[in-house]
C-alpha cells in the first residue's frame, strides 16, 4: 500500500475498527444494564418475535391457572350446597322410615311431618340461595370455565350443575301424615338422595379435572418461562467477558488511531 499525504488509509481503517468496537461495547453495556440479550429488535429479530409470542402465551397460561382456582372455588361452593341438601335428605329419610312404622298415632305422625316439612323448606331455600359471585349455582345450566390459552374445546371445561329443589327431586308434596304417605315419601326421598349423590359425584369429577389441568398449566408455564429466559436473557458472565474484551479493544483502537493520524506529518519529513 502506497503512502499518501491526501488519503490516510491507516486512519480510516483504525477509525472504522474503533467505531465497530464502540458499537459492540455499547451493546454489551445495554445487555449488562438490562440483563437482556435482546435489547432492541436489531439484536435478534427472530428471537424477539418468538420471545414476544412466548410472553403473551405465558401471561394467558398464568391467567388460565387463576381461572382454574376460581373454578375450584365455584364448584366447591356448589358441592357444599349439595352436601347440605344431602344431609337434610338423610334426616328426611330417617323420619320417613320412622313414620312408615304402623305403631305411631296421628298426633305423633303430625309431629314427625312438621319436622319433615321444615326439612323440605330448607332444601328449597338452599337450592334457590346457592350462588357464587351473584350467579345461581344449582340452576341446571352449564357453566364453561376457560382453563387454557386458546378459544378451543381443549382449553375449556363445561360443567352442568343440576337443580336440587324439591320439585326437581320429586319430593315436593310428600308428607308423613299417614303410614301410606310416609312409605311413599320414603321411596321418593331415597331416590332424591341417590340423585344428589350423583350430582356430587359429577362435581367431584370436575374438581379432579381442574386439579389435573392446573398442575399441567403450572408445568407448562415453568417450561415456557425457562425457554423464554434462554431466548431473551443475557448470559451475564459471558457478556461481561465480552464487555471487558471490547473495552480493551476500544482503548487500543484509540491509541492506534492517534498513531495513524500522525502518518501524514511524518511523511512531510521526506521533503526536508
Amino acid at each position: 500500500m502506497s503512502l499518501s499525504l491526501i488519503t490516510n488509509v491507516g486512519s480510516l481503517i483504525a477509525s472504522n475498527a474503533l467505531t465497530n468496537d464502540q458499537t459492540a461495547l455499547n451493546q454489551s453495556i445495554a445487555q449488562l444494564s438490562t440483563g437482556k440479550r435482546i435489547v432492541t429488535a436489531a439484536n435478534d429479530p427472530a428471537g424477539l418475535a418468538i420471545a414476544m409470542e412466548t410472553q403473551g402465551l405465558i401471561g394467558s397460561l398464568n391467567q388460565a391457572y387463576a381461572n382454574t382456582q376460581n373454578a375450584q372455588s365455584y364448584l366447591q361452593t356448589a358441592d357444599g350446597a349439595y352436601a347440605n341438601i344431602g344431609n337434610l335428605l338423610q334426616t328426611a329419610q330417617q323420619l320417613a322410615t320412622e313414620a312408615s312404622d304402623g305403631s305411631f298415632n296421628s298426633t305423633q305422625l303430625s309431629a314427625l311431618d312438621a319436622q319433615y316439612q321444615g326439612i323440605l323448606s330448607s332444601i328449597s331455600q338452599i337450592a334457590a340461595g346457592a350462588s357464587f359471585n351473584g350467579i345461581s349455582l344449582l340452576s341446571g345450566t352449564a357453566v364453561t370455565f376457560q382453563v387454557g390459552a386458546t378459544n378451543t374445546a381443549n382449553d375449556q371445561l363445561s360443567v352442568t350443575l343440576n337443580k336440587a329443589d324439591t320439585t326437581t327431586l320429586a319430593i315436593n308434596g310428600t308428607s308423613l301424615t299417614s303410614q301410606a304417605n310416609a312409605q311413599a315419601a320414603l321411596t321418593a326421598v331415597s331416590a332424591a338422595l341417590t340423585t344428589i349423590a350423583g350430582d356430587r359425584g359429577t362435581v367431584g369429577a370436575a374438581e379432579q379435572q381442574l386439579t389435573a389441568l392446573s398442575n399441567n398449566l403450572q408445568s407448562t408455564t415453568q417450561n415456557l418461562t425457562s425457554a423464554l429466559s434462554t431466548i431473551q436473557d443475557a448470559n451475564i458472565a459471558q457478556t461481561f467477558a465480552t464487555f471487558t474484551q471490547q473495552s480493551v479493544l476500544q482503548q487500543a483502537g484509540v491509541q492506534i488511531l492517534r498513531q495513524a493520524d500522525q502518518t501524514p506529518s511524518q511523511l512531510v519529513a521526506l521533503f526536508q
